[in-house]
């Protein structure tokens, strides 16, 4: 189908209102499902970048493109785009970040991490187990890393190591191998005030570092961004899914621990559904969407070791963090893709504890 044809079909079925970039739309997805996006030109997304170049189109991209586009009730500028799919200017893709909520000596810095250097790895001593335990985090203010309640409860010392990679990493000139990254011992920490133990609800915790990690120097860890702005993250709605990935070190299905930075790519599901996957086991799912299920994509998911690590998004090649990982269920004794994850999502009520917590322990510091 030639493409003059193919925008004489277009302009013939949309709509005649124009919407402004940015607005929430939904597209098709898989089984039924319908996938989040924004309102953009076309060639601010990489599906349809470069459309009018080709030198012809099958119909079933024709129908993709008809539909992406009445899905923005555009003249044929705009079209519905998968947020990572939408190419934008670095300073543009944050409208917010939570940080920006902080005050002048905690605002996000302007710098968007690409690389995944704002990861933690947290390891601690638990004295009930008798064995040490490993979890995740992430840099969220140059003295602040954000991780699960339960990695913290109960535990006075934390080994904290901010841009790891390996966490056995062997140093032939001391003949022992420790976790690359800079070490930090933290002993300051506070959990959420309604955190429960048995249920894992606000499952979230902050840990202080001893000294503030410089910015300013070359190959620094960058904070990640944590976005407030309504199109950039909101709850799915019913039947609706996406794609979220998350770093760390945790087990394979297999229970093997990897001494590596994995990436593990998950797939948000909606609290109906979830709630639909979880019937018949105790576990409750809240109602005020302060909770984010996953499940798994390729067998591989965020068991045990990855509590704490971030869930995020990647927009334009920058990492942006919605959540965090808490916890799921074992299937005789092993890791296992059965049930769904429940993780922790940051929402207002969620971000607001963060803010108030962060300025109060940087006042009690100062007094």
């Amino acid at each position: 189908m030639s493409l003059n044809h193919l925008f004489g079909v277009i302009v013939g079925v949309l709509a005649l209102a124009t919407v402004t970039w940015g607005q929430e739309c939904n597209l098709p997805g898989d089984n039924g499902n319908q996938m989040k996006g924004s309102c953009v030109p076309k060639d601010e997304c990489r599906t349809w970048k470069g459309l009018l170049a080709r030198p012809s189109i099958s119909a079933q991209v024709l129908q993709k493109y008809i539909q992406a586009n009445e899905a923005c009730k555009s003249q044929g500028t705009n079209v519905c785009c998968a947020t990572e799919d939408i190419i934008k200017c670095k300073k543009d893709i944050a409208p917010e970040c939570l940080q920006d909520r902080l005050g002048e000596d905690n605002k996000h810095n302007g710098t968007y991490p690409s690389d995944s250097t704002f990861i933690a790895f947290i390891s601690y001593y638990n004295e009930t187990a008798n064995q040490t335990k490993l979890c995740g985090g992430s840099m969220i203010t140059s003295e602040f890393v954000l991780t699960a309640a339960h990695c913290v409860k109960g535990v006075k010392r934390h080994l904290v190591y901010i841009g790891t990679s390996n966490i056995n990493l062997f140093y032939p000139e001391f003949n022992e191998s420790y976790p690359d990254g800079i070490e930090y011992i933290v002993t300051e920490s506070v959990i959420h005030n309604l955190y429960n133990a048995k249920t894992y609800e606000y499952d979230i915790a902050l840990l202080r570092l001893p000294e503030a990690v410089n910015f300013s120097l070359p190959n620094s860890p960058q904070p990640v961004c944590i976005p407030m702005a309504g199109q950039h993250y909101s709850v799915l709605p019913k039947r609706s899914s996406r794609v979220l990935k998350s770093f760390g070190w945790g087990s394979n299905i297999e229970g093997i621990l990897t001494e590596s930075k994995q990436l593990v790519t998950v797939q948000e599901i909606s609290l109906e559904l979830c709630r639909e996957e979880l019937n018949g086991t105790a576990e409750k799912i809240r109602n005020d969407g302060e909770q984010i299920c996953t499940i798994t994509i390729s067998g591989h998911n965020v068991f045990p070791g990855f509590s704490g690590c971030p869930l995020m998004y990647r927009q334009n090649e920058v990492w942006f963090m919605v959540g965090l990982v808490s916890h799921g269920y074992t299937y005789k004794n092993r890791n296992s893709n059965k049930y769904p994850y429940i993780n922790t999502f940051i929402g207002n009520h969620t971000a607001k504890w963060i803010v108030e917590n962060i300025n109060r322990m940087k006042l009690d510091y100062r007094r």
